[in-house]
């Protein structure tokens, strides 16, 4: 058996093999002028907007006015609604107050609840206000003079909603034992449904005069008829349905949102004690509720898929915390919208089918297409936009945390601006030119303005803005060589009534060119393979299917197989394979380079006692190399590897590192077998001989018999571990006559001597 296919050298061979089945991806990208560019809805939506839209293609334009009419200041708002004069009521939380606003904007506080949260409000034609107050469960009538009397006691804990049917009378969905109750214009209240949820969140009328309620914890959708037979439209899966709205053609549309502190399923097993309102923002102040969000969280927002007809499939998927559904006449439902990070607190549906949405984090509205693409319709600035009502033809919009009336023109605002996500260029860079493209012109002003920095959020060691750029074919940037840029677009316009999203003078898409300065390569290891190692270097690429690998964050073997089998389309470069050669010795490195350059490698060596390196190879492209042994001298050496990225830089610019190896031998002679003696003894030979190596120790000695089998020799002390070892070999019994003994001894590099002894036997 020869000593290359010992067990000593299959155990180097197969950790090699094994090894080279863990892939790495190939560089994506090499050095040199890069360009950001921010052209669509998803990368836009990290940026910033004051009075400008974002519409589903990624574009930018003046948004439609949002005026302050009244602002109550620090604290929470839950409710609104308006009455037949231009009135507008605001319900708070923590104090249950409540404030008469008029069209003009002057208010002032009109009635205080003996309940600390007022979460909703409704008028009649008359004038009268009417004033679901919690945690008691009570409803007031307020008239228009501001006196008060209890007008209903529900006989549960919260009052979540409430409307008024064809007939004038006032319906009311409470919360604790979910009741709704229909209520005449005496304050005689009976008991329409006694539901198996805990709360009842939200109340609609359709065309047919039919109650449509959303319920929570388990996030249904009922039809309930004014003689009180009760019918699910819908069971949406998630946690609460927060508002419901119905369209002139009588299409239903619920905001349904998804508890983010729990587990849905034991959510629904174990049935909520409190909706979401009540827990999160803009919730009830007081201890139980939680914080509501920051308002510095990014709002990612993607249009919805459809659901079809109401099922399991409707589900909250991935995390989702809100989802607005379409239910229409037959039963089919559509999911519309989705997000995983926003929560959207009410719904307006307008003529033209579109869905307005109050939503939180930045306090935006978003207009949503029955196409289900939507657009950021503006940002007020504040946490949470919660509350519409409708004025005429005009849409009136409450803040809940910095409780305030906004109003919602058709007319563009004057001017507006955009500030985009900060951008991280990776390293320290120079900037080059920023342009854009403008869809529609129609004669707005649009000018950018860029900041830079060395931090990852700005602060004061920022550069000012600098600008304005005007000119959208590209101008060069002017700030300094820094990590990170942030652009910002400022319109300007006559203004002018041109539709809710007229997308005349739309910036739609910037860019910026840039290039890092260069950076020099790092050597994370150099390593001296054992002897006898061969690298051979297999084809460059092959394809992996992404979805076979195990999950581990490697490729194994059999995900390689597959890929190969079946032609899937994720590219891989493969390491090299490992074989055994005689006199071979390997180097295997890894390197990187934070531009993404190409490297090119370059070895050099130096024995011990010398003091210049020579080159040994240069130019070479893969992070390994394979030499052999025979073409240096016997001694220790060294390795002294270069990575160097001129390829990928300008002349002069390119940057190179380095790394020395440790201390390795370099063997190409092979042992000799020394003071060979034989001694006959009966039937039986006594062979003794040395084994001695110039450089390195004797791994192994063999002998075979009259060309038998070669079979392993142990030295006299036991452990072959130095390099030279005494070695006695006592055959069995033989026939008589002549025989012939091979020996050889193998050392450490693979080097093997031999010798060959006749003996006879009496």
């Amino acid at each position: 058996m020869s000593l290359l296919k010992s067990s000593f050298w299959k155990r180097i061979c197969m950790g090699s093999a094994l090894g080279a089945l863990a892939l790495w991806s190939a560089p994506v990208q090499a050095g040199g002028p890069r360009t950001w560019e921010s052209a669509t809805q998803e990368e836009l939506l990290r940026g910033r907007l004051q009075n400008v839209s974002l519409s589903s293609e990624g574009k930018l334009f003046l948004a439609p006015q949002l005026q302050p009419v009244y602002q109550i200041g620090p604290g929470l708002l839950f409710s609104l609604c308006a009455d037949g004069s231009s009135n507008f009521f605001l319900g708070t939380g923590g104090d249950g107050k409540v404030y008469k606003v008029d069209a003009k904007g002057s208010g002032s506080q009109f009635y205080k609840a003996p309940e600390p949260n007022v979460f909703s409000l409704a008028c009649d034609p008359q004038g009268n206000l009417y004033v679901g107050s919690s945690p008691d469960g009570k409803v007031y009538k307020v008239t228009p003079g501001g006196q008060a009397v209890e007008f209903f006691d529900p006989q549960d804990k919260y009052i979540w909603a409430q409307a008024f049917d064809k007939s004038g009378n006032l319906w009311v969905a409470t919360g604790g034992k979910g009741l709704l109750h229909k209520v005449d214009k005496t304050g005689k209240g009976e008991k329409v449904y006694d539901s198996e949820e805990a709360h009842l969140m939200s109340l609609a009328f359709d065309l047919d005069g039919n109650a449509v309620v959303g319920s929570s914890p388990n996030g249904i959708v009922f039809r309930v008829t004014p003689d009180g037979k009760v019918s699910v439209l819908f069971d949406s899966l998630l946690t609460e349905i927060r508002q419901v709205a119905i369209d002139r053609l009588g299409t239903v549309y619920a905001a349904a949102l998804s508890s983010s502190s729990q587990d849905l399923t034991s959510a629904r097993k174990e049935g909520e004690s409190k909706p979401l309102l009540a827990r999160s923002g803009p919730a009830s102040a007081g201890p139980e509720s939680t914080p509501p969000p920051d308002s510095s969280t990014t709002v990612v927002v993607t249009a919805g898929l459809s659901a079809g007809p109401s099922s399991g499939a409707s589900a909250g998927r991935g995390g989702e915390k809100s989802v607005i559904f379409r239910i229409q006449k037959d039963g089919t439902v559509e999911r519309i919208w989705s997000s995983s990070t926003d929560l959207v607190y009410d719904i307006q549906i307008r003529d033209d089918g579109k869905v307005l949405a109050a939503t939180g984090t930045r306090g935006r509205i978003l207009a949503i297409d029955p196409a289900r693409s939507y657009a950021i319709l503006t940002e007020s600035g504040e946490e949470q936009m919660v509350r519409f009502a409708m004025s005429g033809s005009t849409l009136y919009a409450a803040a809940g945390n910095k409780a305030a009336l906004y109003r919602l023109l058709p007319a563009r605002a004057a001017k507006g601006s955009f500030e985009s996500e900060i951008f991280d260029a990776g390293l320290p860079s120079a900037w080059g030119q920023i342009g854009w493209t403008v869809a529609s012109p129609a004669g707005t002003t649009i000018e950018l303005y860029t900041r830079c920095g060395n931090t990852a959020e700005h602060n004061k060691t920022w550069s000012d803005w600098t600008g304005p750029y005007i000119s959208r074919k590209g101008e060069t940037v002017k700030n300094p060589v820094s990590r990170y840029i942030q652009w910002k677009a400022e319109f300007k316009s006559a203004g002018g009534d041109k539709g809710l999203l007229s997308q005349d003078d739309a910036l739609q898409s910037v860019t910026v060119s840039y290039q890092q300065t260069n950076v020099r390569p790092v050597i994370g290891s150099l390593n001296v393979l054992p002897p006898g190692i061969f690298m051979q270097k297999l084809p460059t690429t092959v394809t992996v299917d992404s979805g076979s690998s195990s999950g581990s964050g490697s490729e194994d073997s059999a995900a390689v197989l597959d890929g190969i089998l079946s032609g899937k389309t994720k590219s891989f470069v493969i390491p090299p394979r490992r074989q055994l050669r005689a006199g071979a010795r390997s180097f295997q490195w890894q390197a990187s380079d934070e531009n993404k350059d190409n490297l090119l490698y370059h070895l050099y060596f130096r024995a011990e006692n010398e003091t210049e390196w020579k080159l040994l190879e240069k130019d070479l492209e893969d992070e390994f190399f394979s030499l052999d042994s025979r073409r240096l001298p016997d001694g220790v050496y060294r390795i002294r590897l270069l990575a160097d990225d001129s390829q990928d830089n300008p002349y002069s610019q390119g940057l190179s590192g380095e790394m020395i190896s440790k201390p390795f031998p370099m063997d190409s002679t092979p042992p000799v077998l020394e003071s060979v003696r034989q001694e006959v003894k009966g039937k039986r030979v006594e062979i003794s001989f040395l084994a001695k190596d110039a450089g390195n120790r004797i791994y192994r000695s063999e002998y075979s018999l009259d060309g038998g089998p070669w079979r392993i020799l142990a030295p006299v002390d036991g452990v072959a571990d130095s390099a030279q070892e005494d070695y006695l070999l006592q055959t069995e019994e033989l026939p008589s006559g002549e025989h012939l003994v091979g020996l050889r001894t193998a050392d450490s590099f693979g080097n093997v001597g031999t010798a060959r002894i006749l003996i006879k036997t009496p």
